[in-house]
């Protein structure tokens, strides 16, 4: 557990190392690395039980909780990277393309979430 303990600190600390950035350079780049940062954290602290254990014990949210942060880690993930390489700048034409593979993935995600049972 303290090996677990070092990395979710890990992720605190670059969270909110990102997050004074973001406060000084106002680029929404760095609020969306840190939803990812945190949501990917929330996926491995719910994925092996900590959640659980430590945070919000037994329920509905606790079978869907790791499939809920996944996707919004891959949601952000996508995001910041969309931004970060500045490719609407460098391909105008694609945002519509981007728009539609945003509205399927949404779609497909809010299904997933709402679908997902865990069998045991």
């Amino acid at each position: 557990n303290l090996l677990w303990g070092i990395f979710f600190g890990f992720i605190l600390v670059i969270s909110f190392y990102n997050f004074f950035l973001w406060l000084t350079i106002r680029d929404l780049t760095y609020l969306y690395y840190i939803i990812y940062v945190l949501s990917f954290g929330f996926f491995q602290f719910s994925l092996y039980g900590f959640g659980f254990q430590y945070g919000w014990g037994s329920g509905i949210f606790n079978e869907k909780a790791h499939v809920l942060f996944l996707g919004l880690s891959v949601t952000f993930l996508a995001i910041f990277s969309l931004h970060f390489l500045d490719l609407f700048k460098m391909f105008p034409n694609s945002r519509r393309f981007f728009n539609i593979l945003g509205l399927i993935w949404f779609t497909a995600y809010i299904f997933m979430v709402i679908t997902f049972s865990h069998q045991t």
